[in-house]
């Protein structure tokens, strides 16, 4: 969902918008600046995390080799119509026929 595609969104996207410009509310780091230490403890600490866990790297969460919504859905949609002999190839999706019937 999106302001675009939904009245509530928007309304609710136009409120915030309006109460910001307002000052009713003001964001939690407005006027806050860290510290290089500040920044080089939480630098430190992701690093360290992800020597730890190397498979939340983005690279790995965002690889090519995984599908994409749309290659979900259209995996799903040729399963549900019992469509066979695809074949599933990184991003592409190709169809081998088995059989011609020429």
């Amino acid at each position: 969902m999106t302001k675009e595609t939904n009245i509530n969104v928007s309304k609710g996207a136009a409120t915030l918008k309006r109460r910001l410009d307002n000052g009713e509310i003001i964001p939690s780091n407005t006027g806050k600046v860290m510290s290089d230490e500040q920044k080089k403890k939480i630098s430190d600490s992701r690093i360290k995390y992800l020597i730890k866990h190397p498979e939340q790297v983005l690279y790995r969460l965002n690889h090519s080799s995984k599908m994409s919504y749309p290659e979900i859905i259209m995996m799903n949609t040729l399963v549900a119509h019992n469509i066979s002999g695809w074949v599933y190839i990184s991003i592409v999706f190709i169809h081998t026929i088995l059989h011609s019937s020429i």
